[in-house]
């Protein structure tokens, strides 16, 4: 290898280096500073469930479906996108309202196809309610006992990407 080979090795190597570190560091190398970098670091989607849990107590299978509701509250300051509404169980069903729509009923993930995205905004300072419905004879007799199921509120926020909402039962036949 000629000196001039070398020379031009040595100089695409090091520039591809270089490259590669400003692509790596890019962040903290082009980040800006000023007001209005601190006034987008405060807007904040934060979608919350003062409750999120529940417990029915002892129900019979025989009495029908039971209904909870769940309040979640945008306590951010941007609004947040309620993406995907389903449940961890074919036997519940949970529907989504805010003051002016209404989404639902979903179910189970890959049961029945898929869950649509419904993207549902929910404005700073405004609550929704989130309403799961649970079948208890939905499986049978062999359904009795201690169950627990999750309704999962899957969101566009950073903060809270995803909500669990869970409920408990005492199924008796």
């Amino acid at each position: 290898m000629t000196q001039t080979t070398k020379t031009a090795v040595g100089a695409v190597a090091t520039l591809v280096i270089l490259l590669g570190a400003a692509w790596v560091f890019k962040p903290s190398l082009f980040q800006r500073s000023g007001a209005a970098d601190n006034q987008s670091a405060a807007v904040v989607a934060l979608l919350s469930a003062p409750e999120g849990s529940f417990d029915f107590g002892t129900i019979s299978m025989t009495a029908g479906k039971v209904t909870h509701k769940y309040a979640l509250k945008n306590s951010g300051s941007s609004p947040v996108n309620v993406t995907k509404l389903f449940t961890s169980c074919m036997c519940t069903q949970a529907s989504i309202a805010t003051q002016n729509d209404r989404r639902g009923p979903f179910g189970m993930q890959g049961h029945g196809g898929s869950i649509p995205k419904i993207n549902l905004e929910i404005k700073p300072g405004e609550t929704a309610e989130v309403e799961a419905v649970y079948d208890p004879a939905a499986h049978g007799p062999a359904g009795v006992g201690k169950v627990r199921r999750v309704v999962y509120v899957e969101t566009d926020s950073s903060e809270t990407p995803e909500i669990q909402l869970s409920f408990e039962a005492n199924v008796t036949p």
